[in-house]
């Protein structure tokens, strides 16, 4: 969008972490289902993603979002630091694409949640390298 250009790395920054935060606390409950609406907010996190990244800042894992988003601390890892000379940019956009290609899948029956009490793992999902 024409007027990104014009705004402050602050205000860019801004609505980078908004957008994670959006969809962070989305996926947070995904072991409910599928979020609403989630093929758009990762539209929209890409779209900032970018926009940060170009500025020369590295970007932050989804896993941070979701932690951040979901409630599960206050504060965003990583965010307002800029790369490296030479170091390569993470697209955690691409990585998530990547890793999550279609939909997500419901991990959990909801009419079975209904009937009974249980406890179950779920996993979600993850843009941080693991090794």
């Amino acid at each position: 969008m024409f007027f990104k250009r014009f705004m402050s790395d602050r205000k860019v920054e801004k609505q980078y972490v908004s957008a994670g935060a959006k969809l962070g606390d989305a996926l947070s409950y995904s072991y409910l289902g599928i979020p609403v609406g989630l093929s758009i907010l990762i539209d929209i996190w890409e779209e900032w993603e970018t926009e940060y990244s170009k500025r020369g800042y590295r970007t932050v894992s989804l896993d941070s979002f979701i932690n951040y988003g979901g409630g599960y601390t206050k504060n965003l890892n990583g965010i307002g630091i800029k790369r490296e000379e030479g170091e390569e940019l993470i697209s955690h956009v691409a990585r998530y694409r990547r890793l999550y290609p279609g939909e997500l899948r419901s991990v959990i029956s909801v009419k079975k949640v209904t009937k009974r009490s249980f406890m179950g793992r779920y996993t979600l999902p993850s843009t941080e390298e693991k090794g």
